[in-house]
């Protein structure tokens, strides 16, 4: 269906997750149905309900759509709960660790692969997801961050954010990274999370200019 490498892989996941409970059982809507109370004891319902969606999808490809089963309700928040909301002087914080990449752009993290040695060096990054191609702008500031950064680690082409064996890095690998950060950062790791970075960005940036559509356009949102 044309998706992005990062949902490709979560569903991969999420159907390995499946197949693992499933344990050679005959497929079954119960079977399912257990499976989606306990996704519902160990994540959050948004999170449960991308692993329900991966299954489904399956199912419906697969010919089985009487094995598929309701996504959990969720109601629509506008905004993070306050115990999860980041204050100021913990972003401050947090940039002087090591964020000021996904805090200082709005990108996810899936995009960060897009940031590369040449984008730096022209100062705009062009980045395409789900078929859509906007342009990211980086800060005087941030192309210094960056450039030393890649002076350390030896990289003078290609993607900036890159494992030891040269692989982009992913969600997981960022994610571990974080919360690594906030500890050592003395923030809470409940509240450090990819996507929050891009939900503070998106909060102050609307604070200043007051611009909706220029902040959906740097999001990338239609």
């Amino acid at each position: 269906n044309e998706m992005s490498t990062g949902t490709i892989k979560k569903y991969f996941y999420y159907l390995n997750l499946f197949r693992k409970y499933a344990d050679g059982k005959p497929m079954s809507k119960e079977l399912v149905i257990v499976w989606k109370d306990t996704l519902r004891e160990r994540f959050s319902p948004v999170t449960a309900n991308s692993a329900l969606a991966a299954l489904n999808g399956f199912f419906k490809w697969f010919g089985w759509e009487d094995c598929t089963v309701r996504l959990i309700k969720v109601k629509h928040r506008m905004f993070c709960p306050g115990q999860r909301e980041l204050s100021r002087e913990e972003y401050i914080r947090l940039v002087n660790v090591a964020l000021q990449t996904v805090c200082s752009t709005g990108i996810r993290i899936s995009e960060l692969s897009f940031i590369t040695v040449n984008a730096v060096d022209k100062q705009v990054a062009e980045v395409d997801c789900k078929g859509k191609v906007r342009t990211v702008f980086l800060t005087n500031g941030l192309c210094r961050l960056l450039k030393a950064y890649a002076r350390k680690r030896n990289i003078i082409s290609g993607m900036i954010f890159v494992t030891r064996s040269g692989k982009p890095m992913d969600r997981s690998n960022i994610w571990r990274e974080m919360k690594q950060i906030s500890r050592k950062a003395g923030i809470n790791p409940d509240k450090v999370f990819p996507h929050n970075l891009r939900h503070l960005f998106a909060r102050v940036y609307y604070s200043q200019e007051k611009d909706l559509v220029r902040l959906a356009d740097i999001l990338g949102h239609s």
